[in-house]
């Protein structure tokens, strides 16, 4: 197997380097039994992901403030992060969706820099077998209800009058409007592919919603009035996708690991997008 390593410089394209010769080992393991057209399929595909988590391991090397190398090395060297690596390289072998793609080279930036006992750790091997079995649409949908029923201000915010609530709490919200895109014909057979893939559990009582769009705010003197929401532009299709069954949902941790990672990287994505075009030509 002949695959073009994508380059990048320093810690980062020495990490990539390392993974790509592993990589490629596994893949020549796994589908070495197989058809010269299966393989040259496989081996596009590993190649296209290459490319995905080279970008993601430049980003990650930036973010940390701790040697890249050493932390690579010890969580290589660790069983259930070297094989859960082996598996999503394989995993991203198989298919040639971008979306599986993003979650699976995220699970590997996220277990490099994870300790033993976090969720990644624990629960990445289980999320690795699920993605290949979630189509974009699953994803996507799986990125909605993280940001709605798990994701929170690092910070609870301290707000006392009501017009600097209503911003704050429409900002955070405001995300919403790109994770509802293309969700708006969910229906109840994607909840039940998702309760059969253990990502969701599904209850005949409804959730809260405006307890849930309210956001835990430490004063008496602020509330959340609804029909501000109901202006904004993104409430009609997010609407229509909580009362097709949204409101019933309550996340599992392995669904809350695959939706937050798709909702970070494609949050991120799309900050990079923005910034780079309102960067001078």
């Amino acid at each position: 197997m002949d695959l073009v390593t994508p380059f990048l410089a320093g810690a980062a394209g020495k990490l990539l380097n390392e993974l790509s010769e592993k990589g490629t080992k596994w893949l020549t393991q796994a589908i070495s039994s197989h058809s010269s057209a299966v393989r040259a399929q496989a081996e596009a595909n590993f190649q296209n992901f290459l490319y995905r988590l080279a970008k993601r391991v430049e980003q990650l090397e930036a973010e940390l403030s701790i040697p890249y190398l050493k932390v690579f090395g010890n969580a290589l060297n660790h069983p259930s992060s070297s094989l859960l690596i082996q598996k999503a390289m394989v995993s991203a072998a198989t298919t040639e969706n971008d979306d599986r793609h993003t979650i699976l080279s995220e699970l590997i930036a996220q277990r490099l820099t994870a300790e033993e006992d976090d969720m990644i750790a624990l629960i990445g091997a289980t999320s690795c077998d699920v993605v290949n079995a979630l189509s974009s649409k699953h994803i996507r949908l799986l990125g909605l209800i993280a940001r709605i029923f798990s994701i929170r201000p690092l910070k609870t915010p301290k707000i006392r009058e009501q017009n600097k609530y209503y911003e704050y709490v429409t900002s955070w919200w405001d995300p919403l409007g790109e994770l509802c895109k293309g969700l708006e014909d969910t229906n109840n057979l994607d909840l039940m592919h998702l309760v059969g893939l253990s990502c969701i559990k599904v209850s005949i009582d409804s959730q809260d919603l405006t307890d849930l769009l309210a956001l835990p705010v430490k004063s008496k003197k602020v509330m959340l009035k609804m029909a501000q929401f109901e202006a904004l532009p993104w409430w009609p299709s997010f609407r229509k996708i909580w009362d097709g069954g949204l409101g019933h949902v309550m996340p599992t941790s392995v669904g809350i690991l695959i939706g937050t990672l798709y909702h970070d990287s494609h949050l991120r994505l799309l900050r990079t997008s923005e910034s780079e075009s309102k960067s001078p030509v």
